[in-house]
């Protein structure tokens, strides 16, 4: 489920390069369009848009916004991927994506917040709208599934806030209208989210009764142990994993993702069709054919030791929780400030 900025692309493009070798595992990876990517981001954001409905929500959200643009169903991309699943005889899917942590909400209207009409929800509504995005998804894989894992990566806020940087580099979003590249300081500002994660994980374990909840503090340093995890929580062999699969790259990226395609996106698409499957399907043809230019994400970003500090202080204490009630590995621990 995610969260953000806890190595997922590196995942997601292991899981894309070996879809061949996992089904013969029986596991599969794979969604309603040629690059699976694409349709568990727009699972995720059709899961939003459909809850946002049921409560009355979605028309405080701007036509513009990516949930708005999404008319897929999720029940019926699930379907898809199941049919795709028992036709490859296999008993175990994969649906990756950050966004099922709550985030996709806290992103799509926290961070872009000239998404939402009237100004940012408060942590309530925020709360109200995830309990009931986790329990609408609870119910849908119920009716599937027989069993349900649940892994989640939690970064360390500091750390994760200068990776939100660093993604913003890649790709900027034009309605900020920031008369120039932005300093940390100054993006920071705009965009100060709320990273309390015990909330959102007490949410989760209430949500889904009887599933498979494993919490793990996210470790940049060795991606690969992230594959072992999923690898061998969705029942596969994970002796010689290096071996046997197609590792990705020191700068790996998700195959059907590049910052090409995103700066082309953000740059030239209207809204109404960015989304659209033809279009992704095409344009995700191009951008495996050309090379990612430099790669921003090791850009050194500047935090100050005072915001640091107000980090910690904020966000320590509750990590230590977390650690306690949700991780039982103590090597696996957010780590400290």
């Amino acid at each position: 489920m995610g969260n953000m900025k806890t190595g997922s692309t590196y995942l997601q493009n292991f899981l894309y390069k070996n879809r061949e070798k996992l089904e013969e595992n029986g596991i599969s990876y794979t969604g309603a369009y040629e690059a699976p990517f694409y349709s568990h981001v727009i699972f995720s954001y059709a899961l939003l848009r459909e809850t946002l409905e049921n409560m009355g929500l979605i028309d405080n959200l701007s036509s513009s916004s990516i949930c708005r643009r999404i008319k897929d169903e999720t029940e019926r991309l699930l379907a898809q991927m199941l049919n795709h699943a028992l036709n490859k005889s296999s008993n175990t899917i994969i649906i990756s994506h950050e966004g099922l942590f709550s985030e996709v909400f806290r992103t799509a209207v926290g961070l872009y917040g000239n998404n939402y009409k009237g100004g940012l929800p408060d942590q309530a509504v925020f709360d109200t709208i995830a309990k009931s995005l986790h329990e609408r998804l609870n119910n849908i894989l119920k009716s599937k599934f027989d069993k349900i894992s649940i892994i989640i990566y939690l970064r360390r806020q500091d750390e994760y806030v200068k990776s939100m940087y660093n993604q913003y580099m890649k790709a900027p979003w034009p309605e900020d209208n920031f008369p120039h590249m932005p300093s940390f300081d100054e993006l920071y500002m705009r965009y100060n989210q709320t990273l309390s994660y015990k909330s959102i994980l007490d949410l989760i374990k209430s949500s889904y009764p009887g599933a498979n909840l494993t919490v793990y503090g996210y470790n940049p340093i060795d991606s690969n142990v992230q594959i072992h995890d999923v690898l061998r929580i969705a029942g596969a062999d994970t002796d010689r994993i290096e071996e046997n699969y197609d590792m990705p790259g020191a700068n790996a990226r998700n195959s059907s993702l590049s910052r090409q395609m995103l700066q082309f996106i953000h740059r030239f698409v209207p809204p109404e069709k960015a989304f659209d499957p033809e279009f992704l399907g095409k344009l995700t043809a191009i951008g495996n054919l050309t090379d990612e230019p430099g790669d921003l994400t090791d850009t050194s970003v500047d935090m100050s030791d005072k915001q640091k500090t107000v980090l910690s202080l904020k966000y320590s204490g509750e990590n230590a929780i977390v650690n306690r009630l949700y991780i039982s590995d103590k090597n696996r621990y957010i780590p400290d400030f």
